[in-house]
C-alpha cells in the first residue's frame, strides 16, 4: 500500500455541494507515496488536484481557498488527500508534498523526505497558486496572498526575483 502511518490531528471542512476539504497536523502524519488517479487507486478515482491533467472543475474554487493557508509560509497544516478514505487514518497528499509544501513549517519539521514521493510521471502545477488559479480562484484572492510560490516564477515578488539572480 503507498502510505505511512503516525497519528495525526484532523480538520474536516465541509463545504457547499457535498465535497470538503481535509487538513492534517502533527509529526509522522501518514503519506501517499506516489500520485492518486485511475492507474494507482483504481477507475473509479479522480486524479490528484496537483496532477496537471486532473480535471479542472472537479472542485469548486471555494475548496481551493479554504486550502491555500497549508501552502502559506509556517503553516502548520498539511493539505489532506482527497481520497483519504478513513478519516481517523488521513493521508498527505502526495502531489502537495511534491509543490506545495516547501514553505509548510509542519514539512519541513516533521518532513517526510520528498525522495520517497514520486509523481509517477505526471506534470504538476508549479506552485499551490498555479492549480488553484487554474480551478477559478482569482490570482489576487486574498487567500493566496500567503502563497509562497518557489518554484513558479511567475508569482515572485521583486524581492525573490532579486536574490534569484545574484
Amino acid at each position: 500500500m503507498s502510505e505511512r502511518y503516525a497519528g495525526p490531528t484532523v480538520s474536516v471542512y465541509d463545504g457547499a455541494s457535498g465535497w470538503g476539504v481535509l487538513s492534517v497536523q502533527g509529526s509522522g502524519v501518514r503519506f501517499r507515496t506516489e500520485l492518486c488517479g485511475p492507474e494507482t487507486l483504481g477507475p473509479d478515482v479522480e486524479p490528484c488536484p496537483w496532477r496537471a491533467d486532473a480535471p479542472v472543475g472537479t472542485f469548486p474554487p471555494e475548496a481551493f481557498q479554504h486550502s491555500a493557508r497549508t501552502a502559506h509560509d509556517l503553516s502548520e497544516g498539511r493539505f489532506g488527500c482527497h481520497n483519504s478514505a478513513d478519516p481517523t487514518k488521513p493521508l498527505t497528499c502526495a502531489g502537495f508534498l511534491l509543490r506545495g509544501a516547501q514553505h509548510n513549517l509542519e514539512v519541513r519539521v516533521n518532513g517526510p523526505d520528498e525522495a520517497l514521493i514520486s509523481d509517477g510521471g505526471h506534470e504538476l502545477y508549479a506552485s499551490y497558486r498555479a492549480m488553484a488559479v487554474a480551478n477559478g480562484v482569482d490570482p489576487d484572492d486574498p487567500a493566496l496572498a500567503g502563497c509562497r510560490d518557489w518554484r513558479d516564477p511567475r508569482w515572485l515578488d521583486t524581492a525573490e526575483q532579486t536574490t534569484d539572480q545574484e
